[in-house]
């Protein structure tokens, strides 16, 4: 199993959009076979920063799910409403 963790911070006035993708984007995900968790959370005390947990199935499934339109369409949109041109991912393995 392949797992992350991307954190990102939208801009001033933009947490409601980010928030908006990030809905749109969750259901797409959650429908994927290959995925196997896609959770969405708030950082607490900081409306603005955002952070998602993900697991899918193998790499074929990250792969999948990295070139697909709806993940393509939500991170070229997500590019102008964050701070950094690229959300911080990171990749974790089990204990």
């Amino acid at each position: 199993m392949n797992a992350s963790y991307a954190e990102f911070t939208g801009l001033p006035g933009c947490a409601a959009k980010v928030m908006s993708l990030l809905n749109q984007l969750t259901g797409h995900v959650r429908r994927k076979p290959s995925n196997l968790v896609f959770s969405a959370y708030r950082r607490s005390g900081c409306t603005d920063t955002s952070i998602v947990f993900e697991q899918y199935a193998d790499d074929n499934a990250v792969n999948a799910h990295v070139t697909a339109p709806d993940t393509v369409r939500f991170n070229t949109d997500l590019l102008s409403l964050v701070e950094r041109q690229c959300p911080v991912l990171n990749w974790l393995t089990p204990c």
